[in-house]
């Protein structure tokens, strides 16, 4: 009797902790998996709050959904390709990062964190993640590069430095989808050596009132 309510409580203390770490993940914008170490990477796991990409964790875990067949099929090959060299090398995890779909059909950009679990006989047996969206940091490194293929055009160009501008505000607010993109200009406040900011140039997209002029927006004190 001792022996069997040992194992009991062990149970109950392992029951409680997995509660417990599902609690956490709800909580985060991690989201945890588990798949089938097979073809496809089929769904055995998935936390509560993948419900915030549109899915609900008991049907993605119901039907085993083929984890691969949300990957964007251009990012695919590459994921396969990683994931091979990882288990050729043996190595105990690795990391990824790719557009993974949502429920609504939109496309997400993820960071992937996987480490492997291992049956009896070394082999593997399922695939533990992390998998975080990083889309809002990914339209941060668009931006910038768009940024930076336009800035030599501003530089170069000393007679049309207004359109070059522009034409850079216009590439970046495309770029990351963005309602407006402005450039403020600094200057020092010349009897009371304030320093002040002012909008200079603006790009609005479609339907978006431009916000260019307003007074509210020019010599603006640094608080």
């Amino acid at each position: 009797m001792t022996r069997r309510s040992g194992k009991e409580g062990s149970a109950a203390v392992h029951r409680r902790g997995a509660e417990t770490l599902a609690q956490i993940f709800e909580r985060t914008p991690a989201v945890a998996f588990k798949w089938a170490a097979v073809d496809g990477w089929p769904i055995l796991y998935a936390s509560a709050n993948v419900a915030s990409w549109g899915y609900q964790a008991a049907d993605l875990c119901a039907r085993r959904q083929r984890f691969a067949d949300l990957i964007h099929p251009e990012d695919l090959p590459r994921i396969l390709a990683e994931a091979r060299a990882q288990a050729e090398q043996g190595r105990e995890g690795n990391r990824h990062q790719y557009r993974l779909r949502t429920a609504g059909g939109e496309w997400l950009w993820v960071d992937d964190q996987t480490w492997v679990e291992r049956d009896e006989d070394g082999g593997e047996r399922t695939l533990n993640g992390v998998v975080v969206d990083i889309s809002d940091s990914k339209r941060t490194e668009r931006a910038l590069r768009l940024a930076a293929s336009a800035l030599p055009a501003v530089l170069q160009d000393e007679h049309g430095t207004g359109a070059a501008i522009d034409e850079m505000l216009a590439r970046l607010g495309q770029g990351v989808g963005a309602d407006r993109v402005y450039l403020f200009e600094n200057s020092v406040d010349p009897r009371s050596g304030e320093l002040l900011t002012s909008q200079r140039y603006e790009w609005c997209n479609q339907g978006i009132d431009p916000e260019l002029g307003n007074p509210a927006l020019q010599n603006v004190p640094f608080e």
